[in-house]
């Protein structure tokens, strides 16, 4: 599954979840739903940055770059620079 495709599922899911919540508040009598619904779309919104960030961290360590090299003076060199240091 492509990484948007995956993205999209996760949303909606994180969308169905909150609904359920909701309606679930509504029904059970909760004076203010709403209350339950925002924290409960915030905890799902800070777990989707959680995963995406976990997706994108496994990503990046099976790549394979090249290393950044560090002048004498802290700047970022090229990579053809590594070489003549």
């Amino acid at each position: 599954m492509s990484v948007a495709g995956r993205s999209v599922l996760q949303g909606t899911l994180a969308f169905v979840l909150v609904a359920a919540i909701h309606v679930m508040a509504l029904q059970s009598g909760i004076p203010v739903p709403e209350v339950l619904a925002f924290f409960s779309l915030v905890v799902v919104i800070v777990s989707l940055i959680l995963v995406k960030r976990s997706f994108s961290t496994a990503a990046a360590l099976k790549r394979q770059t090249k290393p950044a090299c560090v002048g004498s003076n802290g700047e970022f060199g090229r990579p053809l620079d590594c070489a003549s240091k």
